[in-house]
């Protein structure tokens, strides 16, 4: 018996025989060519049979009703299709005389390398999936059949290095009991149907495809992201009871998942989802968002060489919401630096981006092309819906301010134009930064509402880079000087009657959602997976007890006892 542990992407409990997914290598050729007209012809040809494959999975999976699968194929397809991807591809073809697969791996990985440059981890997930559908095409190029269907005959757990969203499309969902890879993350887009499918994932395992052999048996934990190969009698037992206890707290959580949400005491806990991309949002519904909580608009301008115009952008906000059955959605203007490209914003790589010209102040830099039209096509989306605004890397007052004043330019030039518009829009901002957690009291007067982004608040206020993993073991949201932020900022809230949200990871973090309860937040914004399990565990805290394991938490500065504290509170199956 061997324990191995790794990154929990998809929660479950089972048990089950190995099966190792063979992959052949993909080797690239690179030589040299003298028809440069014929390798533009072999790489559009090759796109065109991708997507003819792509187009007949995805019908023979909407016949099964697969939503999730075809929504987010047709994303790879869009892929396809980016004039951008292909314009660098076949600049290099002429430029630098190489072959077709050589050239489109070089654009694809430059492209990549882009996204994952990324401070966002939803948008250096997406690296991967031009990785994937540049396979396919290469593969389609030399001739082979990446896409292979790998034939399961009994329930088993699929090991691998990487699974990709065609991979598990032609997989036989009822016969697969888990996924265990070396490589992947709880953004890929193989994470999320995992998640849709209830199948647990554990990825981060370096090296499990030499510890593991077919004729293993493997028990999976993906609520704790562990794994054991061979396990002995006792710890088989024990899996199969937990798995049976994990499977019945799950199903009564989802069964309640579309309910509102109140603690066992009647305090009231809006749940809402986080939206980083359009693919999202049938999940979320099917999982019991009460709205989006954080609506990141990124999606529409990273991986482009355009910027959406106020058209377009008016009417994704506005489809978004009516998918929503018109509960409220929180758009957040652009979050974006020199770390997130596109090519017509011409930003100047910064030595640290994270620290540099990034959300609020790139945007009052680029008010014309930029912010303007952003800022009007929510005024637009919002009119007789209940959409909200909210604003990112908020620093200071003069800032809110400034924009208040540019907001009323924009309602003014919407009039003058005979639109229609919601006059009396929320507005809200992100505590990301200790700067406006401190100034808490003076935003209040300037704001409808606060939504605590703990991922940023966690890594500026202790100094660390969340995407360094040599200082990941510091990156803790529950250590007490965030906490304490997290608190004034509800207590400032909460003087004016503002509401405060927290739309970090730490909003979906069992050990710490009675805490945050305790201290007050009035709505969590999670995952769309995470929904159910989230609302469940609100449900079995009482607010009067945890308001006084708060108070101690407040004072305890030892993360082992904040953990001992919150324990009572916590599902016995999430501990």
């Amino acid at each position: 018996m061997k324990v191995i542990s790794g990154t929990p992407v998809s929660s479950g409990i089972a048990i089950g025989a190995a099966y190792l997914l063979e992959k052949e290598e993909l080797r690239i050729p690179e030589y040299s060519i003298e028809d440069t007209r014929r390798e533009e012809m072999r790489i559009k040809q090759a796109i065109t049979i991708g997507k003819r494959e792509v187009n007949s999975l995805i019908k023979a999976l909407s016949k099964n009703k697969c939503t999730e699968e075809c929504e987010i194929l047709e994303a790879h397809i869009s892929i396809m299709e980016d004039p951008e991807l292909l314009d660098l591809t076949l600049s290099f073809i002429n430029n630098e005389h190489k072959n077709a697969e050589y050239c489109l791996n070089k654009a694809s990985e430059h492209y990549a390398s882009m996204i994952e440059a990324i401070d966002d981890d939803y948008m250096k997930a997406r690296a991967n999936d031009v990785r994937e559908i540049s396979g396919l095409i290469i593969s389609r190029l030399l001739g082979t059949d990446k896409a292979v269907s790998h034939k399961l005959k009994t329930p088993s757990l699929i090991v691998a290095d990487t699974i990709t969203v065609n991979e598990i499309a032609r997989l036989n969902k009822d016969l697969v009991l888990g996924f265990i890879t070396e490589n992947g993350g709880i953004t890929d887009h193989a994470a999320i149907l995992a998640r849709s499918y209830r199948i647990p994932f554990v990825t981060g395992l370096r090296g499990v495809l030499a510890e593991i052999n077919g004729t293993d048996e493997l028990m999976i934990d993906g609520n704790k992201g562990k794994v054991i190969i061979n396990p002995d009698s006792v710890e088989r037992s024990g899996c199969i009871a937990q798995r049976d206890k994990w499977n019945d707290f799950y199903t009564a959580a989802l069964n309640k998942a579309s309910e509102s949400t109140f603690t066992s005491d009647g305090r009231r806990i809006k749940v809402y989802a986080n939206i980083s991309e359009k693919n999202f949002i049938p999940d979320a519904v099917k999982q019991g968002a009460e709205g989006v909580g954080l609506l990141r608009t990124e999606f529409l301008f990273l991986g482009s060489s355009d910027i959406p115009d106020e058209d377009a952008q008016c009417h994704i906000y506005s489809s978004i919401c009516d998918s929503f059955g018109g509960r409220e959605i929180i758009v957040r203007t652009l979050d974006i630096g020199s770390d997130k490209k596109n090519t017509k914003l011409n930003l100047t790589d910064e030595e640290n981006p994270a620290l540099g010209l990034r959300g609020l102040r790139l945007c009052f830099q680029k008010e014309t092309e930029l912010f303007k039209p952003q800022i009007k096509a929510i005024l637009r989306s919002s009119f007789k819906r209940n959409i909200k605004l909210m604003l990112p890397m908020v620093t200071s007052v003069e800032e809110v301010r400034k924009f208040k004043a540019l907001l009323e330019v924009c309602k003014a030039e919407l009039k003058d134009k005979c639109m229609e518009y919601n006059p009396d829009i929320s507005i809200g901002i992100m505590i990301e930064v200790p700067s406006a957690a401190i100034l808490a009291d003076a935003f209040t007067d300037e704001v409808d509402f606060f939504s605590i982004g703990t991922n940023d608040l966690t890594q500026y206020t202790l100094a660390i880079d969340r995407t360094n993993s040599a200082v990941s073991y510091l990156n803790e949201g529950l250590h007490p000087a965030v906490l304490e932020l997290i608190n004034k900022t509800i207590k400032s809230a909460h003087k004016k009657n503002k509401t405060v949200a927290i739309c970090g990871e730490l909003a979906g973090d069992p050990k710490a959602i009675p805490v945050l309860i305790g201290i007050g937040v009035d709505e969590l914004s999670v995952n769309p997976s995470s929904i159910p399990v989230v609302k469940e565990i609100i449900r079995n805290i009482e607010y009067a007890e945890a308001k006084k394991i708060s108070q101690k938490v407040l004072k305890t500065y030892d993360k082992n006892k904040i953990t001992s504290l919150t324990s009572g509170l916590i599902p016995e199956i999430l501990k």
